[in-house]
């Protein structure tokens, strides 16, 4: 196992490293004609011009072939375009703004990259170098305890457990991490399937449960799969950065699942993620004239990457895909059902930034909240993403003040039900949903302005807010559509649309917002995904 733990240069790096991240990984937004300024004066922090370069080539891989994605260098920061302008090709980002950002407690997510505080003693930031499945379930366990002995059930005797004291180490840090900083590196592509021992297991495998991962526990099937491809984040202050492998393949977690559980301050960046499928997902329903139950509704249990209850997470540059080998109509029937999320934000997650990342090829994307009940505040904001070949959740919102803007969406309208992959709608309004939407481009073919929002829920929003978005080149008025489409659900009663929602970003945070179509396209295909900006901020070196 490669491990490297870095250590800072006195306790300055927490004073320094938040500027770092945001100006170096990409945050702060450039001041700009068009730029939309807080009211309540809370910044971002950074400046136009400021750029990390982002020359980060990445390969194809043995299975695994969405092709190479190189990433131009960046002359700047240009994300504050000016009034009717368009965005250059290559261009860094401003990812790290949003809700993300004005946290009641801690501010801007940091991640693994600033040093902790604790009295008189000063926790510089560790980093651990993960480039297979074993490496980063031991990432993770040294990741969450503060003792020097290393007591992993995983291993059947302690001679066989990794030396913590092996490994290569600074300033003395031989024991476990819980209190430090923590910084992952996810390099180079990562089959989760695999166990313990190198073998990459199979449906029947996970029908056995006889693997060690599995019988320390005795489970079967889902919750086998799950106890062998699931990476869980069961402690705060940590960074999961993609990079690419020593083959030039692109940084991918494939058939794996990462759960951000019930932690605050996490940094998710540049990951390409394949999520694995349920071989045993259960039927729920069929819509109106489909006759075909391969094609109807179902629940699967995987997800590419599962957010829980935390706070502070900025998920950026990321990949989220079924993979490359999929899209437009499935014609494998029996395979999309097979999938769940690629992203899921729910059991109260709050101030959530989702930026450049792209979603495609994949048939539910991404849902925020998962009851129709007040669960949660859910402040989230979902910027500058790439969406193509995507059916249906980008995203669906339960609760919530959700800020949607500057994201590109394409692919053809969905006509029959065997197009799994064709577009079915974009923003879902579900229970209690609070959806501010801004200058979103929607190049979707064959499609109505109904088609973009959907309410057809068991319970749905009241409210909603749509500012100058496009629907194939020109302005549409989803304000209307969202009134027709809810008081049409429910049908004269006592619920009705209300109107626009009850805050406005700029209210908590700053940020500058694309004015044309054609500087959001331009803007999102050219910088949405991974390989595009240097993952690792100024003053860290990357293994």
């Amino acid at each position: 196992m490669r491990v490297k733990v870095t250590a800072t240069k006195g306790a300055r790096l927490g004073v320094l490293c938040l500027a770092l991240v945001l100006a170096a990984c990409g945050g702060g937004g450039g001041s700009s004609s068009d730029a939309v300024s807080s009211s309540s004066g809370t910044t971002t922090g950074g400046s136009a011009g400021t750029s990390s370069g982002g020359a980060s080539t990445g390969g194809t891989s043995s299975g695994d072939t969405t092709g190479s994605t190189t990433g131009g260098t960046s002359s700047g920061d240009t994300s504050g375009s000016t009034s009717g302008g368009t965005a250059s090709a290559g261009i860094a980002d401003d990812g790290l703004l949003g809700w993300a950002t004005v946290a009641a407690a801690g501010g801007s997510p940091t991640g693994g990259f600033s040093s902790i505080v604790s009295g008189t003693t000063t926790y510089a930031p560790v980093s651990c170098t993960a480039d297979s499945m074993k490496t980063l379930r031991d990432c993770l366990y040294r990741s969450k305890k503060s003792g020097s002995s290393n007591d992993d059930s995983r291993y059947a005797s302690a001679s066989s457990r990794p030396d913590w004291s092996k490994w290569e180490v600074h300033n003395g840090v031989t024991g476990g991490w819980k209190n430090y900083p923590v910084v992952i590196y996810l390099k180079g592509r990562i089959v989760a399937d695999t166990n313990d021992s190198g073998t990459v297991l199979a449906q029947a495998d996970y029908e056995a449960g006889t693997d060690p991962l599995c019988t320390a526990t005795g489970v079967t099937k889902q919750a086998c799969q799950q106890a062998v491809t699931q990476a869980k984040l069961e402690r705060g202050n940590i960074a999961i950065i993609g990079l690419a492998g020593a083959d030039g393949s692109l940084p991918t977690f494939h058939h794996g699942w990462l759960l951000v559980k019930s932690v605050s301050n996490v940094i998710v960046r540049n990951v390409r993620f394949v999520p694995n499928t349920d071989f045993w997902p259960s039927f729920e329903a069929c819509s109106s004239g489909v006759t075909d139950k391969d094609y109807c509704s179902w629940n699967a249990e995987p997800d590419g990457l599962t957010i829980l209850g935390s706070t502070r997470v900025w998920v950026d540059h990321c990949d989220f895909t079924d993979g490359a080998a999929l899209s437009g109509a499935q014609t494998d029937k029996s395979l999309y059902k097979y999938y769940d999320g690629l992203l899921d934000i729910k059991s109260g997650s709050d101030y959530v930034t989702v930026s450049y990342s792209k979603f495609y090829n994949h048939h539910k994307a991404m849902l925020i909240g998962s009851t129709d009940t007040n669960d949660g505040s859910y402040r989230i904001t979902f910027h500058h993403n790439y969406i193509k070949w995507v059916n249906q959740r980008m995203p669906r919102v339960r609760n919530g003040q959700v800020h949607i803007f500057n994201n590109l969406y394409e692919g053809p309208k969905q006509t029959d039900a065997s197009q799994q992959y064709y577009f079915g709608y974009a923003i879902g309004l579900g229970y209690n949903a609070q959806v501010y939407s801004e200058r979103n481009a929607f190049d979707i073919t064959g499609a109505a302005a109904t088609d973009l929002i959907s309410a057809n829920f068991d319970a749905w929003a009241q409210y909603f807010t749509d500012v100058s978005s496009w629907l194939n080149g020109s302005a549409v008025d989803l304000n209307t559509v969202a009134q027709t489409l809810i008081n049409a659900q429910n049908g004269s009663g006592s619920k009705p649309f209300i109107g626009a929602v009850s805050w406005a970003p700029t209210s908590h945070y700053s940020y500058s917002a694309d004015t044309t179509v054609d500087a959001v396209r331009t803007r999102v295909a050219a910088s949405a995904g991974v390989g595009k900006v240097s993952p690792v901020p100024t003053g860290f070196t990357a293994p």
